[in-house]
């Protein structure tokens, strides 16, 4: 796959690869073009096919359903099987040496076809293929090496289409990125230019320089991997970066390199400085290359040297060492003749009937592997996250692309456009789109309701679209939020704006060191519908590109601003007339003022919002199983070393007032609040004063005081408020001996509870209705059982005492965001059948309106609960949330603890 920024060679430099010639007058790539036929990837120049012509039906491509038919039966003809039957559809029984990702659920299930006579009973074109293969083993004496093969991908760098990409980016490609040496790698790029009704519209207030599209690619192929995933333990290997996707950085117009500087060392700069970013781990090597001499007399080394790379790292890639069955291909065969014939989807439906009466392929399971597979090489695309997205399979990614350019592009004015000629300039101006314009854009699709239900998902899956309002009538969305039309902000004001806020910025920081693409708009949508439900008097927000301010309060002059940067997302509540004193302070650093000197109206407002952000990403992770894996902290920004969103002095760089986003030292709430009321930043050399209250950043958190008691709860395994009053010498004494015979390695669960009900002169009916008294000391027998690892007497308590009684079985102290998943599976699903989870939610301290926030919103609003109330510290550990079952009478669910 060829990506990078507009213009910056890709074209050319595939051109280069495939040894045509030179075209200084390359047209530019509009969205993705992807070549017809498999193009040989070796170290002399890349061809198409065997021949370097494109496959025809008398010569299919080399890695076809015939060909690897024609060579299976060959290898066997070789070996001497000849008395097998074939019949004509039993080619797709047979295994091929194609990489698949699927392999290991389907090795052992093959059956093992066979040829009775070489040509009879065999599809007339392999059998022709046989016989060539034959001939050229008799001509040749010897079989030529199996040739690797690929599809090449270029990838349109124009503005408009980023937001298409990233549905077509997979972890199975290689990547070569391309970038244009003869720009300043720091310079601004030229104003992006979007095709307006009228006229053409530049977006003169973005800011991206060079660098900032490479990161913002590497970026995109970097999000491919989830989090957990770790691909260097599985595929070891000295050749392959330390993660995949692989990605070549290649660096083109050597012959022009910017300001005459040496191209290797400007590229050597560029390759180093992408390098120690998160991403970097999946750069292999840099390439300079010069694609004026590509089909000249005089080579480029350059070129060379990496079409030599990228085969090595090509054959060392762990799917080369999988087999996919024949079947697969047949099936590609017949997916690529209906998009012949005009098909650019068919459902799902259609799709397994294919594969079952055409194929062969009657499992699920198989069918299943196959669409991930052909989905995988993009061959075609089916996503699977719900049941909307995968009952749509897409036989022509172009035509895709076609139709959200439909969407996310203006089309411009002509006189069959002038009924909708406002609709189209509202589009323009503010990015909302009116679903009467989609439909108009669409036209025949939306004959068909669940097709244009499916596109519209797999556009909000890729925040193509957010649906912005509904109709009351009918539920549906009348209205969606285009980002991509939105424009940028002046960003110098913004930063204005943003210094003058009247109180510190808190930011949104996620641990793949790059915001998720497509969150920002999401998050954007959920803050706007929130404002809009709890504030009558919010006026009309301002949307940007990136940026978004929400006038909540416009009679205090208070409003809430979300900008997005590359890997956080900052979060101001600015308030009017409450800006000069904070700029001051933090500008000379030595009066850095606690909470309380802030405006009150200000600080609360911040700490609902912080909230607020908690809930609606819990809501995000739950809803949208492809973010499931997102992880974040919320920090605040050191005003000693880094006053004004800025580094002071930066020792990375070497500069002054460094604004690069690394750099800035930020700080986690639970590093505020581990510090015990002052915080010390060690970053600053100047610093006069380095001590922060922690209050004075804090504040979005709590105050340190309402939280101190918690944290010390949580880090500390200070006793529980359920069972503290068991922690009383009587009860000591009481259990004394209960408490020897739990230290003994041998100690019967029977016996245990017996001698404990000795102790205390209990009589069975005690136990089975015990007294509150009684109560504690059973609490607190089984919170040492479980000291001494001897839960068997917890459950044995469990069968005589009521349920509720025993405390949890996990440790109490245990953090609530730890408990097993099996457990929490149990627990949250059954209690989101119904409403219980509503009364939980009350009891742990959300408020009506979160509540309401969370019904219907998500499958599990009882896991969004709890996830919530831990991020707020309304919970901490697994005993106080044991109590808080038994107090919504719910001890059953409880003893699942």
């Amino acid at each position: 796959m060829f990506i990078g920024q507009g213009q910056s060679g890709k074209t050319s430099l595939k051109r280069s690869l495939k040894g045509e010639r030179f075209n200084p007058e390359e047209t530019i790539t509009k969205g993705i073009e992807s070549d017809p036929s498999y193009c040989k990837v070796s170290q002399e120049v890349w061809k198409i096919g065997e021949s370097g012509d494109e496959a025809t039906n008398s010569d299919p491509a080399p890695i076809s359903y015939e060909q690897c038919a024609a060579q299976c039966i060959f290898t066997s003809l070789k070996e001497g099987i000849n008395s097998i039957q074939m019949k004509n559809d039993d080619a797709s029984n047979l295994e091929s040496g194609i990489d698949s990702s699927n392999s290991k659920v389907f090795q052992k299930v093959w059956e093992k076809a066979a040829i009775k006579e070489a040509g009879q009973e065999v599809p007339d074109e392999i059998a022709a293929l046989v016989e060539n293969l034959l001939q050229l083993e008799e001509a040749e004496g010897a079989q030529g090496k199996e040739g690797l093969y690929s599809v090449l991908w270029d990838f349109g760098g124009q503005s408009v289409y980023y937001a298409t990409h990233p549905l077509f980016l997979t972890t199975r490609a290689i990547y070569l990125l391309a970038y244009d040496l003869s720009r300043d790698p720091d310079g601004k790029v030229s104003p992006q230019v979007k095709r307006g009704f009228y006229e053409d519209i530049e977006d003169v207030f973005c800011e991206r320089s060079n660098m900032d599209y490479l990161d913002l690619w590497m970026s995109s192929v970097s999000s491919l991997v989830l989090e957990d995933e770790d691909l260097q333990e599985m595929f070891a290997s000295e050749i392959l970066p330390e993660r995949l996707p692989p990605v070549f950085l290649v660096c083109t117009h050597a012959d022009k390199p910017f300001q005459g500087l040496d191209p290797h060392a400007l590229a050597r700069k560029i390759f180093g400085s992408l390098k120690t970013r998160v991403y970097g781990k999946h750069l292999v090597d840099v390439f300079v290359v010069d694609n004026t001499k590509s089909g000249s007399v005089e080579k480029c080394p350059g070129v060379d040297h990496l079409r030599k790379e990228v085969e090595t790292v090509a054959n060392e890639l762990p799917q080369m060492k999988e087999a996919i069955p024949i079947k697969w291909l047949k099936f590609e065969k017949e997916m690529k003749e209906k998009n012949q014939d005009g098909h650019k989807w068919i459902s799902l439906d259609e799709a397994k009937n294919i594969a079952t009466e055409k194929c062969g392929i009657s499992s699920t399971e198989q069918f299943v592997a196959m669409l991930n597979f052909l989905h995988d090489q993009r061959i075609l695309v089916h996503f699977d996250h719900t049941k909307q997205l995968k009952r749509m399979v897409i036989l022509d990614p172009q035509w895709l692309v076609d139709v959200f350019k439909e969407v996310i592009t203006i089309r411009p004015y002509r006189s069959r456009e002038r009924k909708y000629e406002q609709l189209w300039l509202k589009l323009e101006r503010t990015g909302i789109l009116k679903e009467e314009l989609l439909q108009h854009v669409w036209g025949p699709l939306f004959d068909n309701r669940e097709t244009c239900q499916t596109l519209i998902a797999l556009m909000e899956k890729f925040c193509l679209l957010c649906p912005l309002s509904s109709s009351v009538a009918t539920d549906s969305p009348t209205e969606y939020l285009v980002p991509s039309m939105l424009k940028f902000p002046p960003l110098e004001d913004v930063r204005k704006l943003i210094a003058f806020a009247g109180i510190p910025s808190l930011y949104l920081k996620f641990k793949s060191t790059q915001v998720p693409s497509g969150l920002f708009p999401r998050v954007v949508l959920m803050v706007f519908q929130w404002c809009t439900k709890e504030f009558s008097s919010q006026t009309r927000p301002q949307l940007h590109q990136n940026f978004a301010r929400f006038y909540t309060h416009p009679a205090e002059g208070c409003s809430v601003i979300l900008q997005c940067h590359s890997s956080f997302i900052e979060v101001v509540v600015h308030k009017e007339r409450c800006a000069a004193g904070l700029s001051s302070d933090v500008e000379s650093g030595l009066n850095l003022r606690s909470k309380s000197t802030y405006d009150p109206f200000q600080v609360d407002f911040a700490r609902a919002i912080c909230r607020r952000l908690g809930l609606i990403l819990e809501c995000m992770r739950k809803e949208f199983p492809w973010l499931k894996n997102m992880a974040y902290d919320l920090l605040v920004c050191c005003p000693v070393c880094c006053a004004s969103r800025s580094v002071n002095h930066c020792s990375d760089h070497n500069v002054r007032g460094c604004k690069k986003e690394q750099c800035l030292h930020l700080w986690s709430e639970s590093q505020l609040f581990a510090s015990h009321g002052f915080i010390v930043c060690t970053r600053s050399v100047v610093a006069v004063n380095c001590k922060v209250p922690v209050d004075f950043v804090g504040f979005w958190f709590g105050s340190l005081e309402e939280r101190q008691a918690g944290t010390d709860g949580y880090d500390e395994k200070s006793p529980l408020p359920s069972s503290g009053d068991a922690h009383n010498d009587q009860a000591v004494v009481l259990c004394g001996g209960v408490l020897k015979a739990l230290a003994t390695q041998t100690c019967d669960a029977s016996d245990v509870v017996a001698q404990f009900q000795q102790s205390l002169s209990l009589e069975n009916s005690s136990l089975k209705q015990p007294d509150p008294d009684t109560k504690k000391k059973i609490r607190y027998l089984c919170l040492k059982a479980n000291t001494a690892n001897k839960p068997e007497v917890v459950k044995k308590l469990r069968e005589i005492v009521p349920a509720g009684t025993t405390g949890p079985l996990l440790p109490e102290e245990f953090d609530v965001a730890m408990i097993p998943l099996r457990l929490r599976n149990e627990l949250t699903i059954n209690f989101s059948g119904g409403e219980e989870w509503m009364f939980l939610a009350e009891k742990l301290g959300l408020t009506p309106a979160e509540i309401r926030f969370l019904d219907k919103r998500v499958f599990n609003p009882c896991d969004a609960v709890l996830v919530h109330a831990r991020k707020q510290r309304l919970i901490l550990n697994v005993g106080d949330l044991y109590d808080r079952l038994v107090e919504c009478e719910l001890p059953r669910l409880a003893d699942i603890l």
